[in-house]
């Protein structure tokens, strides 16, 4: 999760990579492993898990070996195994890490199953998170439930530390996976994309909005069923027409009205991010380069966006057209929610 408008360039193939044939919805590359979720008993409540050698394997589904295998040596994380142990829980192997927070593998001791613990250490994380938005992510994040919402299961609070309890995506982020396998099929990411979309009609019926839709924050389960995560810059609204001032996210997803820095509406910025997110799984490339924030800016506001030529062909014309709509630079001319729902490509064949 980033703070502020993150300039992070992402990385994904220079030359883009056509969608595979699909012997299997959103079958894993050769050599692709998920999450390993079968750990090594130890002999205390409160000692760390390590997966077994055999088993061992990281997100992107390489091998781990035993030197390089994560080791539990900060004292925030040696806090957290003693605090989840009192809890009942068994604090696993590393999952991922973000500007303020660890997550990593954890069991419940009561019926062995195998959830994912975010850590976050008030000591290390900004002022202004601590104080604003941590207390807003969990506030939000209790309150959500959504078959395509990562599911919290429990919060355990310190003095110093925060640790929560939710739902093990075992085949991690959908752009590691769009990394591994290049462009999603058409009948693959249309399903994919309809789940999305509904945890956002979901949240904006509520007046929430997410502020950070990205598709890191996109994980897919096991049965290949995604659920939207990271609620740090969630926001639930009081107004239907309420303007944001708080410019956060990521700068390649991000609007160009927020890019502006100007006040935004907040659910047309989510719209405009999930049209981001849309064109990364149908093209594997992003529509727009963050590495230069003024061009993007005169990009997004030309309403222009280019299909790679390796792919244009296999891509629907009703999912170029939905992506030119929710692209849209005028905030006011960009589809909502649930006209994205009832888009003809959404309606079509599914």
């Amino acid at each position: 999760m980033s703070f502020g408008i993150s300039t992070t360039s992402i990385k994904l193939a220079t030359v883009c990579k056509p969608p595979s044939p699909r012997p299997d919805p959103l079958q894993p590359a050769p050599g692709q492993a998920t999450i390993p979720i079968t750990m090594a008993k130890s002999s205390e409540a409160g000692d760390v898990m390590t997966p077994p050698k055999e088993a061992c394997s990281d997100v992107q589904g390489k091998a781990v070996t035993p030197s390089a295998r994560d080791r539990v040596h900060d004292s925030d994380l040696v806090d957290a195994a003693v605090v989840l142990a009192d809890r009942g829980y068994r604090l696993g192997p590393k999952l991922g890490k973000g500007s303020y927070a660890k997550v990593r593998v954890t069991e419940r001791l009561q019926d062995k199953r195998i959830l994912a613990v975010k850590i976050i250490d008030r000591a290390n994380a900004a002022a202004d998170y601590v104080a604003k938005f941590l207390p807003r992510e969990l506030a939000i994040s209790m309150q959500l439930d959504h078959r395509h919402i990562m599911a919290v299961h429990e919060i355990i609070q310190t003095s110093s530390l925060v640790c929560v309890i939710m739902e093990l995506a075992e085949r991690g982020d959908l752009l590691e996976h769009i990394k591994r396998n290049g462009a999603i099929p058409d009948f693959d990411s249309k399903r994919m994309f309809r789940q999305i979309c509904e945890a956002v009609r979901y949240l904006h019926d509520r007046n929430l909005c997410h502020r950070d839709l990205k598709c890191e924050n996109v994980l897919i389960r096991r049965d290949r069923t995604v659920i939207l995560t990271d609620f740090g810059f969630a926001k639930s609204l009081e107004k239907d027409h309420e303007l944001s001032k708080t410019f956060c996210g990521s700068a390649a997803y991000a609007s160009p009205e927020l890019l502006r820095g100007k006040a935004y509406k907040p659910r047309m910025n989510d719209v405009w991010g999930m049209g981001c997110i849309l064109f990364v799984m149908v093209t594997g490339c992003m529509p727009f380069h963050d590495s230069n924030v003024k061009k993007t800016l005169q990009r997004q506001l030309s309403g222009r966006v280019f299909f790679p030529a390796c792919v244009t062909d296999v891509i629907p014309s009703s999912c170029k057209s939905l992506i030119h709509s929710m692209l849209e630079p005028k905030p006011s001319l960009r589809l909502d929610i649930h006209a994205v729902l009832g888009s003809r490509w959404l309606c079509s064949g599914y």
